[in-house]
């Protein structure tokens, strides 16, 4: 039995620039003017909670009901920008191999991200993505993303021969090398930094020989 496990931006759907801007804008309507760092990898830990918990720190900001302030107002912005962009956010190829997965029956896929449940949820939605009972782990089940890699993979169930995560960013990268599962580098920013990358999923036949043959 095969694990293939996905992170959302970057890697399903092309979703960081109108993200990011729609996570400073809440962040800024129920903080205030709060100083908020330009790179998101200078946060120790790279995930909606994680890092709203650092700014909080970061400016002195102890009331932690904020958190689910700025989660409501974020979920609100992600809905509205969805609701104003046409044609698919997804990756090249990403929802017929997402379902090609599905048929698979040696195959298990589940969802690991660092972004809310709910706004990852409208992100696959819009691009096309049908969740069947996949589990979808996210910062609201955990703040650090190994843990919600782990929790991904337990709730999936099962000895698995081989474990697969597909990711975008170094911090993806990062962690997979810490529990020691396989990892495949999606878009740009991984070019040339993991042994196996890819730009998008055009070629799917490929990627699934890949997948089946992991556990040979």
């Amino acid at each position: 039995m095969i694990a293939v496990i996905f992170d959302v931006d970057g890697t399903l759907v092309n979703s960081q620039g109108f993200d990011d801007r729609c996570y400073i804008s809440a962040v800024k309507e129920v903080l205030g003017d709060v100083s908020i760092r330009t790179d998101w990898s200078e946060y120790k830990t790279a995930t909606d909670v994680g890092i709203l918990l650092q700014i909080m720190a970061d400016n002195d900001i102890c009331d932690r009901q904020n958190v689910e302030r700025v989660r409501e107002r974020f979920g609100y912005a992600i809905y509205q920008h969805l609701e104003s962009t046409e044609g698919s956010i997804s990756v090249p190829g990403a929802v017929a191999f997402f379902e090609a997965l599905q048929e698979q029956t040696a195959v298990k896929v589940g969802i690991a991200t660092g972004d809310w449940g709910h706004t990852a949820r409208m992100k696959l939605v819009h691009g096309g993505f049908q969740l069947l009972d996949e589990p979808l782990v996210s910062s609201d089940d955990c703040v650090k993303r190994i843990e919600i890699m782990l929790q991904c993979l337990s709730r999936l169930g099962g000895n698995f021969d081989s474990i697969i995560y597909f990711g975008d960013a170094q911090w993806d990268l990062e962690c997979t090398r810490t529990v020691g599962w396989q990892f495949v580098g999606v878009g740009q920013e991984l070019r040339g930094k993991c042994d196996l990358w890819i730009l998008d999923y055009s070629d799917n036949r490929t990627l699934m020989d890949m997948v089946l043959r992991s556990a040979k």
